[in-house]
C-alpha cells in the first residue's frame, strides 16, 4: 500500500479512504473513538501537509489529473491526445459498448483489441483524443469493465465473488473474539489485500498480469491460512 502511495500513482490514491475506514472500524473495538477521530485528523493532516509540500509531486499530479480531465470533457483534442486520463475514458467507453452489445458473454476473451479498432474505424472512439491505438493496450486498464466486455454478466458475477467470499471470510475473522490478536492482524491484512486490489483494479488490469496474479494469489493463501491455523490452535 506504501509502495503504491509514494509511487504517486494516483490510482492508488483511491484506495486511501476505504483503507482509512477499515483501520477505524478494525481498532474501534479496542481503541477510544477520540483517538480514532484524532488519528484521522493526523492522516487527513499529514495528507494535506504532502499536498501543500511542491517537492512531493502530489499536488503537480492532482492538478494534471484534473485539467486531463477538464479538457476531455471540454473536447480539447490537442490538449488530451495521449493523456494517461483520455486514453483511459476512450478505453472505459469501448469495453461498456462491447458490453451493452454483448451483455451476456461479451465478445469473447482476447477479441478486446479487435472490437476497439472496430469501433475507432467506425467512429465511435476517438483514437486521437484517447490516444487509443489498439495495438498498445490489450485490455482497458479496469479490470472489472475489462471481464464485463470480454466475459459478460458471467464474468463480473465471477470476479465480484472472487473479491467478496474472501473478503467475507477475513471480516467475519476480524471480528470473533475467538481467535488470537495475531490471527484478527493476519485477517486484517487479508482484507485490507483484497479491498486494496478491488480499489486498484478500478483503473488498472492487475488480474490480466503475471506478477500481480503471482502477488495477490501468494498473500491471499498465506493470509488465508494463517487465519485457519491460528483458529486451530485456539480449539
Amino acid at each position: 500500500i506504501l509502495a503504491s502511495i509514494f509511487s504517486q500513482s494516483r490510482g492508488g490514491w483511491v484506495a486511501i479512504p476505504f483503507l482509512m475506514i477499515i483501520f477505524a472500524w478494525h481498532f474501534s473495538k479496542k481503541v477510544s473513538r477520540a483517538k480514532i477521530i484524532s488519528g484521522t485528523a493526523l492522516v487527513l493532516g499529514l495528507i494535506v501537509l504532502v499536498y501543500q509540500v511542491p517537492d512531493t509531486g502530489l499536488k503537480h499530479r492532482v492538478n494534471v489529473t484534473y485539467e486531463n480531465f477538464q479538457n476531455y470533457i471540454a473536447g480539447n483534442q490537442s490538449a488530451t491526445v495521449g493523456t494517461s486520463v483520455s486514453s483511459r475514458l476512450e478505453m472505459w467507453k469501448a469495453s461498456w459498448n462491447m458490453f451493452i452489445e454483448n451483455p451476456v458473454l461479451g465478445v469473447g476473451w482476447g477479441n478486446y483489441q479487435e472490437n476497439v479498432k472496430e469501433q475507432a474505424e467506425q467512429g465511435k472512439r476517438n483514437v486521437l483524443t484517447g490516444g487509443l491505438d489498439p495495438a498498445n493496450f490489450h485490455h482497458p486498464h479496469n479490470q472489472f469493465l475489462s471481464v464485463m466486455a470480454s466475459g459478460g454478466l458471467i464474468a463480473l458475477v465471477a470476479i465480484l465473488l472472487l473479491f467478496y467470499i474472501p473478503s467475507r471470510i477475513f471480516y467475519n475473522a476480524c471480528k470473533s473474539s475467538d481467535r488470537s490478536d495475531e490471527a484478527r492482524q493476519l485477517a486484517l491484512a487479508g482484507l485490507v489485500l483484497m479491498i486494496g486490489f478491488a480499489v486498484f483494479n478500478l483503473t488498472e488490469s492487475f488480474l490480466e498480469r503475471s506478477r500481480t496474479i503471482s502477488f495477490f494469489i501468494f498473500y491471499l493463501a498465506v493470509f488465508m491460512a494463517g487465519i485457519r491455523e491460528k483458529k486451530l490452535e485456539s480449539s
